[in-house]
């Protein structure tokens, strides 16, 4: 191997090790954990602040959209106090304007991954970092993916438009959807074809 190319992994490696690092003990800052770290985030720039006593501030700073690639959405610095899920809606072939939209029931053949991959997967803020166009772009492409998924596997039941939707009701100790009833259950559309 040409020494060339071992500096530039060599680099790579050290760049990777610096963001996983900023990335780890942003979690303590975020947690508040122990004292001397802060953490301060802006529309495009994410910084960690490490004060050592006797010594002067060190800011460690990355742009948003690196310091999330090395954080990777902070899974584990809060504790969820709601349940949420995913709904797929379709509005069927030849529906008249104003006509009720049907719940497709076909999230686990689109996303078939765990609940808490799939939150993951839909709610991670890499195309919003990006800019709403990019995100716009990036939901609009998913939600045609799952219409054509959705018509090829029922021929006889074909739909125009899709809909995604996240829900979200109160946990309870009982059960996952213990409380997961209408008057409790909060609804918000995620993307929906045509808006």
């Amino acid at each position: 191997m040409s020494s060339i190319k071992k500096i530039l992994l060599s680099l790579v490696i050290l760049f990777v090790l610096c963001g996983d690092s900023i990335g780890l003990a942003s979690e303590y800052a975020i947690l508040k954990a122990p004292p001397g770290f802060t953490y301060n985030e802006t529309n495009s720039v994410s910084t960690l602040a490490i004060q050592i006593p006797g010594m002067q501030q060190i800011d460690l700073s990355l742009p948003k959209l690196l310091f999330y690639f090395f954080y990777s959405g902070g899974v584990f610095n809060q504790v969820a106090t709601n349940n949420i899920d995913y709904a797929i809606y379709g509005l069927p072939n030849g529906a008249k304007p104003g006509s009720e939209w049907i719940d497709l029931g076909n999230l686990k053949d689109c996303f078939p991954y765990p609940l808490g991959e799939t939150y993951i997967r839909l709610d991670i803020e890499w195309h919003k970092l990006l800019g709403d166009k990019v995100y716009k772009q990036a939901m609009d492409n998913l939600l045609t993916k799952i219409r054509v998924k959705y018509n090829r596997d029922n021929p006889k039941k074909q739909i125009q438009k899709v809909a995604l939707y996240q829900m979200w009701w109160p946990r309870s100790e009982q059960s996952y959807t213990a409380l997961r009833y209408p008057a409790n259950t909060h609804w918000q559309l995620m993307a929906a074809e045509g808006h």
